[in-house]
């Protein structure tokens, strides 16, 4: 059989490396596991759309949410044709009534169809798989579980149809969702984890005596690959990278070049991903935050060394000179880059960018809106790799050269969704405390009104019952990570491999959930 492994991963060594996770990290074990409001069956979304468009324009909801995907590549001045195309990113994006919302970026990996392919299924299994599963998240250990069962159907279905790996594309994705937190019963089941070691916080609850009421959101996503997504408060001039991930003290990405993404899905390998990032992540939310989803497209030319600047030219980095690959991936180094990138970010949302038509991006939309966020953002990116595009014009034949201090930025597909958590949501949902007996929690305000007439304990015994269903499972899905990854002197070819569902953990599955559905996912997404 013929051995499809790439070039660069021939080496045995090098091999074990780019299919790899630590068998004794856990994904989502060691979250916080905070009991969520979900629906009671099966809704339709409200709003329900998707990008790139035809026309490269952007697309939104109101002032809740605008998404735009744009080619930055140059027109090749011998072929007449744009580099790059077609635009190998998506984005899908769905919100309920009840607030809830999920939204995912896909980057395809290189250039051409396949890569589009690959990312034009992973975004719409992703969004259909965690649409058909909205009635099951019952806690953020049960929601982690399914977001890596959505990866694990994407897999599926970028490989669907194949008769070869190498018909296959491969792409990156982060995809997630925001979803109420059930306030009646978090401050006790948040309560008796205290007791627990390592375990990590996911949403602040007050201190003893002084339990906060106010409606609390879950930011919970999964991603494999270099997307990212961000938490930004424009009042208060914060954002965090939600997808950052420090590993024994150094940041994950740093021993990589800016082109390795760092993990992918498809047919990578023999058929297989590359799972070297995959993490599962969660942050707090609270209403008038935004969040922000970008491919590298974006956050490449927001980075100091895109943009010609030297780590001397950083507070607290000047030793380094100007040699970016000699600051070690500390925290302390990276979150002093970091600083640098925020005040950067908030600069170029507070100063605008001025268009190729002379006018400011987001023109006419209200500032720090999504739909201002959002084409500020890419306009940025745009405009940083000017100089770039007008070299490769003029010389289509020459390989830019890597000087970012005269050719700024990166060039690329360019995704920015941007959608922001509303202050007035009133709707009455069904709280996992009294799934099935006709209890709901009616929000808005920032408090919960608690509509029942059903005894506590009732209650109580269904929600234990509900976070006993997701730790089993979720130890489960660890158990059969782990044994899966302590093979590393040989990974099978795809005639004898194990399947996605087992590479990511995923192979007990509750019989209920293998539904007809289940069986045809694949196919479907195509």
């Amino acid at each position: 059989m013929a051995d499809n492994t790439p070039w660069h991963v021939k080496d045995v060594n090098q091999r074990n490396k780019v299919i790899s996770l630590d068998p004794k990290e856990d994904l989502y074990m060691s979250m916080q596991d905070i009991p969520l409001i979900f629906p009671s069956e099966r809704e339709e979304p409200l709003v329900d759309l998707k990008g790139p468009l035809p026309d490269e324009s952007g697309v939104g909801h109101g002032t809740e949410f605008f998404g735009r995907i744009i080619s930055t590549y140059p027109v090749n001045s011998v072929t007449e044709q744009r580099e790059g195309d077609p635009i190998c990113d998506a984005f899908g994006f769905q919100r309920y009534d009840d607030g809830c919302t999920i939204m995912c970026v896909a980057d395809g990996c290189n250039w051409g169809d396949r890569p589009r392919e690959a990312a034009q299924r992973a975004r719409d299994c992703f969004m259909r798989y965690m649409k058909n599963r909205r009635h099951k998240f019952c806690s953020t250990q049960e929601l982690g579980h399914y977001l890596l069962r959505s990866f694990a159907k994407v897999q599926e279905a970028i490989m669907a149809g194949k008769e070869s790996p190498q018909e296959a594309g491969t792409t990156t994705l982060v995809g997630g969702v925001i979803v109420p937190v059930d306030m009646a019963q978090v401050h006790k089941y948040c309560k008796s984890q205290r007791k627990q070691k390592n375990i990590s916080p996911v949403i602040h609850i007050g201190r003893r005596g002084r339990k906060d009421t106010t409606q609390k959101w879950l930011f919970m996503c999964a991603s494999v690959g270099d997307c990212k997504a961000f938490r930004c408060n424009t009042k208060q001039k914060t954002l965090e990278d939600i997808c950052m991930y420090f590993h024994n003290g150094s940041e994950l990405k740093n021993n990589r070049s800016h082109n390795d993404p760092g993990g992918r899905l498809g047919a990578y390998i023999g058929g297989e991903p590359d799972l070297r990032n995959l993490r599962v992540y969660a942050s707090e939310f609270s209403p008038g935050d935004h969040l922000v989803m970008t491919s590298d497209g974006v956050y490449d030319n927001l980075d100091a060394r895109h943009l010609g600047v030297e780590p001397q030219d950083i507070k607290g980095l000047e030793e380094y000179g100007d040699d970016w690959y000699k600051l070690p991936g500390s925290k302390k180094t990276h979150q002093l880059a970091w600083n640098w990138l925020v005040n950067n970010f908030f600069k170029i949302l507070d100063d605008g960018v001025e268009t190729a038509e002379g006018k400011k991006a987001g023109d006419g939309a209200e500032k720090y809106s999504p739909e201002y966020i959002s084409e500020t953002l890419v306009a940025h990116a745009l405009k940083t790799t000017e100089t770039s595009r007008k070299f490769m014009r003029e010389f289509p034949h020459k390989r830019l050269p890597k000087d970012y201090k005269t050719y700024q930025g990166k060039m690329d597909h360019t995704t920015c969704i941007v959608f922001k958590l509303p202050q007035d949501y009133v709707k009455t949902r069904v709280s996992v405390r009294e799934r099935g007996i006709g209890e709901g929690v009616q929000t808005g305000g920032g408090s919960d009104k608690v509509i029942s007439k059903t005894k506590s304990a009732t209650s109580s015994n269904n929600m234990e019952g509900c976070l006993s269903k997701s730790q089993n499972k979720s130890e489960s899905d660890l158990s059969n990570m782990a044994l899966e990854y302590r093979i590393k002197d040989h990974w099978p070819s795809s005639d004898d491999g194990p399947s996605t569902a087992v590479i990511l953990g995923l192979e007990t599955m509750d019989p209920a959930e293998q539904s007809v559905e289940d069986k045809v996912a694949a196919g479907s997404c195509a």
